[in-house]
């Protein structure tokens, strides 16, 4: 990198640039989109993943899209999700819309809440017939768990 003038506070810095426009701003003034800014990386668009924003690119269209999220993601967490197990108490609940399949996720914490962000994009505010699996990876010596799950989003 060299040093170039700062677009946005006119400061002769090592300047990066927008992945969006491409014009130079220093570290202080550009946004950057990390795991400060959404808690679950992997449930970030590709667009969004690891970039570089100038404060104009940033307000005009990326602080939208990360505000959406955010509040899809505190949905998400709110959302009640009842297991395969639990059938008794879902019985009387009529599942419409398609199921949901999450595939190799590090984390069971994290496939759970992946579900239920995939469902709180769709507008549902339920998760039933839970079905989450586990799968041990040997790689070597190191033994890896890989877990999938399947899921029926409703509105109770």
């Amino acid at each position: 990198m060299k040093n170039t003038e700062c677009t946005v506070c006119c400061k002769n810095k090592t300047a990066l640039q927008c992945d969006q426009c491409s014009s130079a701003s220093c570290k202080h003034c550009c946004y950057f989109i990390d795991e400060n800014c959404f808690e679950f990386q992997s449930l970030l668009p590709e667009e969004l993943q690891g970039k570089i924003f100038c404060p104009n690119c940033y307000h005009e269209s990326i602080s939208d899209k990360i505000e959406l999220l955010q509040e899809t993601l505190r949905a998400a967490k709110q959302m009640d999700i009842y297991g395969k197990e639990q059938s008794a108490e879902t019985r009387l609940i009529r599942r419409q819309a398609k199921l949901l399949r999450i595939k190799d996720c590090d984390d069971r914490k994290e496939i759970l809440i992946q579900l239920a962000f995939l469902a709180a994009q769709q507008g549902f505010n339920t998760l039933v017939d839970v079905d989450l699996r586990s799968t041990k990876v040997n790689n070597g010596s190191y033994v890896k768990t890989i877990w999938s799950g399947t899921a029926s989003p409703v509105n109770k």
